[in-house]
């Protein structure tokens, strides 16, 4: 890429990559840290732990579940070891994904980058080779900024699963949908307020299409 475009060019294709590496599991990732700064890259490591489901749940709420469910593996290792790069990008209004301080399903990162997360120990040094490089990295709180998320990210699961085994629409759970100040739309909410100011976040309008009951506070 680099021998075939100008540095501009460059610089707007990179504008539009984002890297989640989880756990960095060999030295490419570290080389492309190294090669374009300007990246946004993630690098994911003690986060990544803590949250899974277990076998047991995975027996009765996955594998259990029609042709799907049949072919979901049983544990070798870890089981969803890399699913927080896809829940880093899931759109449920939890966060921006650009904004990686914030966090949401995939976890949360750092305000800046910082030098030196080294990968796994079966590079056994090669990240060091490439110092100084720069990724976003876990945020002060660890796993337990994806573990708070686990009872939602199981009953999205599972719900996704009940849709495959069935046609009939009453018999699985659906996404209620949000309304948060009058809009219903995906788009990021942006407020700009001052010290002191009293933030109105309203609900009104929120609806369940299984005419569950809704909480929200």
């Amino acid at each position: 890429m680099k021998a075939t475009r100008s540095a501009d060019e460059v610089a707007d294709f990179i504008r539009k990559l984002r890297v989640y590496d989880v756990l960095g599991q060999d030295d490419a990732g570290t080389w492309i840290a190294k090669t374009f700064p300007d990246l946004l890259y993630i690098r994911a490591t003690g986060i990544v732990y803590g949250w899974q489901p277990t076998n047991k749940w995975l027996a009765e709420n996955i594998q259990s579940h029609g042709p799907l469910g049949e072919v979901y593996p049983d544990t070798q290792w870890a089981t969803e070891g890399d699913t927080p790069a896809f829940l880093h990008v899931y759109p449920n209004g939890l966060h921006n994904p650009d904004d990686v301080s914030q966090g949401g399903w995939g976890g949360r990162f750092s305000a800046e980058k910082r030098t030196g997360i080294r990968g796994m120990e079966c590079m056994e040094g090669e990240d060091a080779t490439y110092d100084p490089y720069l990724m976003y990295g876990d945020a002060e709180e660890g796993g337990e900024t994806i573990a708070r998320w686990k009872p939602a990210i199981e009953n999205d699961f599972e719900a996704r699963m009940d849709w495959t085994i069935t046609d009939q629409y009453a018999d699985a759970n659906h996404h209620p949908v949000a309304i948060l100040n009058g809009d219903a739309s995906r788009a990021m909410l942006e407020l700009s307020v001052q010290p002191d100011d009293v933030v109105t976040l309203d609900a009104t309008g929120s609806t369940d299409p299984d005419e569950d009951t809704l909480s929200y506070h």
